[in-house]
């Protein structure tokens, strides 16, 4: 996810016109579905149905896929409006300023959330989710991905922000060398690398969360998005911003790679599972939301609205699963009890909070990014 924060010119506009309000409701609808799926995996038992539409829930974790993907496409994007196409023009890119930018886009928000999460975790008598030793220091960081043991430290969803942070670091080079070799070049060794990664991570102990949080395992993802933005760029046939559900590339990609995943979860080759997997779900996920973010294009209140929502993801994704338990058992106390009734009443209260942390935070560093 590249988590860049709503800041206008305009102090009396919310939204930054730069974005493609496309992207912003693709995030829209990703997060919505990493909420949903922890609402369902924290409040109702375990699906056992065959097919129900809580199974859609149950792949929400695939919004982090997205996520990876919007973020390279973001970042080469932005690469490209300021015309580094070259070596030389990459070397004389201000790239201090590109990791302060980011810093200021990562930190503040992160930080908040630790604080608010500590307090209301000590108020509540939850102190021992967030104790205060080196995995509090190990989270803020970031660095909480490197240590298994402290990886679910506090609120879980937390863990993203480190593996995001590898991203920001490892895009320069990854950049460089994507506009000294030719594109298929380019993907090729990235996904050599992030198979190799993956199949010597498969056989640790610790493989899941080595698996989640590690930059190589999941670099086949972001480097995707990265040339999904370069190729839009030099092509403005692929533009993902101006496609429209008339494109038949975007049905026969999504049925391809929905099939293909179908496939691979199935198939007894655990190698090519490991290795293939969460590349075709992401790209499955990623333009399935496309789709749905097309059609409710038609709805202009709904997509404007989603919009909305995607501006603020970044601190709606920080705060949405915390205080998931505590909130539905308040609201079974008080006799709401409907599951999409109370699940409704919960992130609509999380999307509030979230834009006014977002709003404060943005009128803090609008100047200094």
């Amino acid at each position: 996810m590249n988590f860049r924060l709503p800041v206008s010119e305009d102090k009396n506009q919310f939204f930054n016109s730069s974005r493609s309000q496309l992207f912003e409701v693709i995030r829209a609808l990703a997060i919505i579905w990493i909420a949903w799926y922890h609402v369902d995996q924290l409040i109702l038992p375990i699906n056992q149905n065959i097919f129900s539409i809580r199974t859609l829930a149950s792949l929400g974790y695939s919004g982090v896929n997205i996520f990876l993907l919007l973020s390279g496409i973001g970042l080469t994007l932005g690469m490209k409006k300021e015309r580094i196409d070259s070596a030389i023009a990459w070397s004389d890119f201000p790239w201090k300023k590109f990791f302060l930018r980011r810093f200021l886009r990562i930190y503040p928000l992160y930080i908040v959330a630790h604080i608010l999460f500590f307090i209301t975790g000590a108020l509540v008598g939850k102190y021992s989710d967030m104790p205060l030793d080196i995995g509090f220091l190990l989270s803020i960081t970031g660095l909480r991905v490197f240590f298994p043991k402290y990886f679910w430290y506090g609120p879980d969803a937390f863990w993203f922000v480190g593996l995001i942070l590898q991203f920001y670091f490892l895009f320069p080079v990854l950049f460089l060398l994507m506009i000294k070799i030719n594109i298929k070049k380019f993907l090729l060794i990235t996904f050599f690398i992030c198979a190799i990664s993956r199949l010597i991570t498969a056989g640790s102990v610790d493989n899941y969360v080595l698996m989640l949080g590690l930059a190589p395992n999941r670099l086949a993802e972001f480097c995707l998005g990265m040339t999904i933005a370069y190729n839009t760029s030099i092509d403005k046939g692929l533009n993902i911003q101006n496609i429209t559900l008339k494109n038949p590339l975007i049905w026969i990609t999504f049925l391809v790679s929905t099939v293909g995943g179908i496939f691979l979860y199935w198939t007894p080759v655990l190698q090519i599972k490991t290795i293939a997997f969460d590349l075709i779900l992401a790209i499955a996920a990623f333009t399935g939301l496309t789709i749905i973010a097309l059609m409710s294009s038609y709805i202009s209140y709904i997509y404007q609205i989603l919009a909305f929502l995607g501006s603020i993801s970044y601190s709606f994704y920080l705060l949405h699963s915390p205080p998931i338990r505590p909130a539905f058992s308040a609201m079974k106390a008080i006799g709401i009890q409907n599951y999409w009734v109370t699940t409704l009443i919960y992130l609509s209260s999380i999307v509030l909070f979230s834009y006014i942390l977002t709003y404060c935070e943005s009128r803090l560093f609008s100047r200094k990014r």
